[in-house]
């Protein structure tokens, strides 16, 4: 407690016990030190939480004077100053967490005193004034009135006497918010958290899985999808930095993280599968490529290093923000090296193969506009005859290539071409060679015939798709289609129409 004048500022004693409860929700949730928490480092609050946490490697510092940080977390600690702006956000992005424990985050000894002496020489109507001096009749008549008037001495022979200050504490105050499930006092979850959750449908009647959260089978910023060798269901998170796998319905069935201790950076993207069942995961801001198995028990393979930026043509396996991959029937892989504007091709074991590309310059790298060249290409797929398919975003068209890489043939998408950060789009080849692609700004998903021609538009209008990403289609035909703006995955007939 700052009852001592002498200590200026001290952390209270509620940092201590937030952080043993941390401890106890990362031991109940099984994340351990992969558990995700979110602190506000608005006025130095970061700190001493930055020695608190030092353990734990998920853990974003951010001012969150415009909101939380995208992505979802288990333990969010704000100023007290940003909370009002934090928990708009929260009931915006439909988040659940239990009501927020207000603290005092840092706490020191009331500074009452530094004004007790202070306003002499006011005018008549109270402006002005300027510290007492010793020199001015005001001060003495200050002291005078607050040892025999006022309350100084009884004050002073009170806190001689019990050593409590006589009002209350200065203080930076936070907010500690947990999931609604668990209990502080006995450090559990309640069975309903840990459980996953399962499968619905939307106003229409479409099947749909997942939803803002972070229990098992939910998400917070879901982009790909595909399907396993079983019929199975891979989705990875940017966001949450999280693989998840599910059965063909949409009913969670394992999950691992893909942030580790080698690597803080990540920002997956992409996911593909292989004809061996192992699964491929773009990991567009960690640099790198990586691989698990079906089950997702174990990491496999992990290449790719961060790109130079030097000015020189990049060596083959570093790799600036690539973006989606796909495997060909040889096992090989085809990764956009988004960032570059180049296709690179690796063996499965990632030894490099070949890379399609226009010429290469300091300033834009292989960026280019003709046949075979790129310009910001993110979502690749094999059609079943081998042909590669190019979402080829900046250029707003899809480029087909032969088996080889050589290109073939090439049609517009309009609606494709901007530059924002989250409208990367995806596509998928179908079983009877129709191309799907989507538009993340517009909220549509087109289907295209193997030459170009636009045969529907999917845009449902009583739920509208929000951002619409990763596509893949199901046995009996139909589309799962990925919502990263509505953290859910929906599923879609082919055929169907748009409605606007």
């Amino acid at each position: 407690m700052p009852d001592d004048l002498l200590i200026y500022t001290q952390s209270s004693p509620e940092i201590t016990r937030l952080a043993d409860d941390i401890d106890a929700l990362a031991a109940a949730t099984g994340k351990g030190y992969d558990l995700r928490i979110a602190v506000d480092s608005r006025s130095s609050f970061a700190w001493p939480w930055e020695w608190y946490l030092r353990d734990y490697r998920n853990v974003w510092r951010a001012n969150f004077n415009s909101g939380l940080p995208p992505g979802h977390f288990d333990v969010m600690l704000v100023n007290e100053t940003n909370h009002s702006v934090v928990a708009q956000d929260i009931q915006t992005r439909g988040v659940l967490f239990a009501q927020p424990f207000e603290y005092p985050h840092r706490w020191w000894y009331p500074e009452t005193y530094k004004h007790a002496l202070s306003g002499c020489s006011r005018n008549d109507d109270g402006s002005g004034g300027r510290p007492c001096e010793p020199y001015m009749s005001e001060t003495w008549s200050k002291i005078r009135s607050g040892l025999f008037g006022g309350s100084w001495a009884r004050d002073a022979f009170r806190y001689w006497r019990d050593h409590e200050a006589p009002v209350p504490y200065g203080s930076i105050d936070g907010f500690a918010y947990f999931p609604s499930g668990f209990d502080r006092d006995t450090g559990r979850l309640a069975p309903s958290s840990l459980e996953p959750v399962r499968p619905g449908v939307d106003s229409a009647g479409r099947p749909m899985f997942g939803g803002f959260g972070d229990r098992p089978g939910e998400f917070s910023a879901p982009v790909d999808i595909a399907a396993g060798l079983d019929g199975s269901l891979y989705v990875v998170d940017r966001a949450a930095w999280l693989l998840q796998k599910f059965d063909p319905d949409g009913n969670y069935l394992a999950g691992i993280t893909l942030r580790d201790t080698e690597l803080q950076d990540s920002g997956p993207w992409g996911l593909a599968v292989g004809p061996d069942g192992t699964v491929y995961v773009a990991d567009t801001f960690g640099w790198r490529i990586l691989a698990f198995d079906a089950d997702l028990t174990n990491r496999l393979l992990a290449f790719g290093e961060a790109p130079l930026r030097d000015g020189a043509p990049p060596g083959p396996h570093f790799l600036f923000g690539p973006r989606d991959l796909a495997i060909d029937a040889d096992g090989n892989l085809w990764v956009t090296d988004t960032g570059h504007h180049r296709i690179v091709v690796y063996a499965a074991g990632g030894e490099f193969l070949r890379e399609i590309r226009g010429p290469f310059s300091p300033d834009t790298n292989y960026q280019g506009s003709g046949p075979g060249q790129f310009s910001e290409p993110v979502g690749i797929d094999i059609a079943p005859n081998g042909e590669i398919v190019i979402a080829d975003m900046w250029n707003a068209r899809v480029q087909v290539l032969d088996p080889s890489g050589a290109w073939l043939r090439e049609f517009p998408v309009v609606g494709w071409g901007g530059f924002e950060a989250l409208d990367k789009p995806y596509l998928a080849v179908l079983r009877d060679g129709r191309i799907a692609v989507s538009l993340p700004s517009l909220g549509q998903v087109r289907i295209y015939s193997s030459v170009g021609a636009l045969l529907t538009t999917i845009a449902p209008v009583d739920e509208p798709l929000l951002f619409p990403y990763g596509i893949v289609e199901t046995p009996g035909g139909k589309l799962w289609i990925v919502e990263g703006g509505a953290a859910r995955v929906r599923l879609f007939d082919s055929t169907e129409a748009g409605e606007r």
